[in-house]
């Protein structure tokens, strides 16, 4: 039988020449052409050693990936479901996620997600008080055990992600404002503090809830710092105070009955979608009337681009540096366009006068200094007292392993880098991954 792997018929140092390229060219070599033709060309090996049908393990459906990694077919998969790892890890003991025990993904992707507002259509979608509503109109521990069952850390402000670093450096000083400073007035003289709509005890309830015991610091990790507080009482003032009117039949704006609008990606980004059917649940249980569909990926970036939606289920957020200018210059309202044009900004079109003097500010400062540090602090407290997003749980990542053939995968006990298989600090990762031995 000739074997069909060519590598295997040259001497040994050839062939560590040729990989020593390969790993310096995917290193080097960032142009998206280069990048092309280094994913076609491994793709062309793949299906000249395995023939067409190793294709259906590329593109196929879930059931297709998961049988393929239970059978040893598949190294890693991008991404799964709680259900689905669980299975799987139920028929091979060789697949393996980051933890292994609850709540086995990592909560250090930095995109939270959650749902967006198409502010860029006027109102009530422009309005702060309406969006202030919609937060406090949702039970946030009904949405998270919706999602994942619980999994996953709060990352509840707009604009940054609360992952490890930015809990610390960024939630923890805001929350601390929010506790003591923070006010929002409505008409009727009601003044509304941080005590009304902030929930520090929600990683508590949760753990409570799901039977994990730890200390406070070690629930905070998982769960995270807080949460909008569930406080449907103070949500209907807010939408009053935003136009809206409350009659028997449900809710009305400018005298027609109001309509809301949610949409989501269709067939991926699990959390998500799962994100978006619980705002659905929950602002249906408060009363209004509510329409949700996906949206094929076709579509998805341009509508996002042209603003055309009212509530989406998007991650416009990130964190992983201190300086936090790279994450959040697209927020600048310069580059906010009319809806229906494509915009190189946020697809939300939050215009915010304050918040686009800071980016501009953040443009002159050092990265590395501390003006640039409370620059970004200023910048999220305008984000919260706005809320052009809702954010659920940081990026909750169920990325499987099979230690059948590779192994030196990053885990939670060996953390040189996260289990980020679909970024480029792949090739990061790479070295450390060899081949199992016996």
């Amino acid at each position: 039988m000739v074997n069909r792997d060519t590598f295997s018929g040259y001497h040994p140092l050839v062939n560590f020449l040729y990989f020593a390229l390969v790993l310096v060219f995917g290193m080097c070599f960032m142009h998206p052409i280069c990048l092309g033709i280094t994913l076609l060309g491994a793709a062309a090996y793949h299906l000249y050693l395995h023939g067409r049908k190793s294709l259906r393990f590329s593109l196929g459906d879930d059931t297709t990936r998961q049988m393929a990694m239970i059978s040893n077919n598949v190294d890693i998969l991008c991404e799964v479901t709680p259900e689905i790892l669980d299975y799987m890890v139920s028929q091979n003991d060789k697949i393996a996620c980051w933890y292994n025990e609850f709540p086995y993904a990592t909560s250090d992707d930095p995109c939270s997600k959650g749902i967006g507002f198409g502010i860029g259509n006027g109102a009530p979608w422009d309005n702060k008080f309406f969006r202030w509503g919609v937060a406090l109109a949702m039970d946030f521990e009904e949405v998270s055990l919706s999602i994942f069952d619980g999994a996953g850390r709060a990352s509840a402000f707009p604009c940054i992600t609360a992952t490890t670093a930015g809990q610390e450096l960024y939630y923890k000083p805001v929350v601390e404002w929010l506790q003591n400073e923070f006010k929002m007035e409505l008409s009727d003289g009601t003044v509304i503090t941080g005590a009304d709509v902030w929930d520090p005890d929600y990683c508590e309830r949760m753990a409570a809830e799901l039977g994990i015991e730890g200390d406070r610091a070690y629930l905070e990790d998982m769960f995270g710092i807080g949460y909008w507080k569930y406080n449907p009482e103070l949500a209907e003032k807010l939408f009053i105070e935003a136009g809206l009117e409350k009659k028997d039949d449900g809710w009305y704006f400018n005298g027609e009955p109001f309509v809301i609008h949610l949409t989501y990606l269709a067939d991926t980004e699990a959390q998500a979608g799962r994100g978006v059917t619980a705002a659905y649940d929950q602002l249906t249980k408060f009363g209004f009337n509510c329409e949700i569909s996906s949206e094929s990926s076709a579509t998805w970036d341009t509508i996002n681009s042209t603003g055309e939606f009212e509530i989406r289920g998007i991650w416009p957020t990130g964190f992983i540096t201190k300086d936090i200018y790279s994450q959040i210059n697209g927020w600048d309202a310069d580059l906010i366009k009319p809806v229906g044009e494509q915009s190189s900004g946020q697809g939300t079109r939050w215009n915010s006068e304050k918040a686009t003097e800071i980016i501009h500010e953040l443009a002159k400062v050092s990265p590395d200094s501390d003006e640039s540090y409370q620059l970004g602090i200023e910048f999220l407290k305008t984000a919260v007292e706005d809320m052009p997003f809702i954010g659920f749980h940081s990026g909750v990542k169920f990325v499987p392993t099979n230690s059948t053939v590779w192994e030196g995968y990053p885990t939670a006990a060996n953390a040189y880098n996260g289990p980020w298989w679909w970024w480029s600090c792949f090739k990061y990762i790479v070295p450390y991954i060899t081949p199992v031995q016996g």
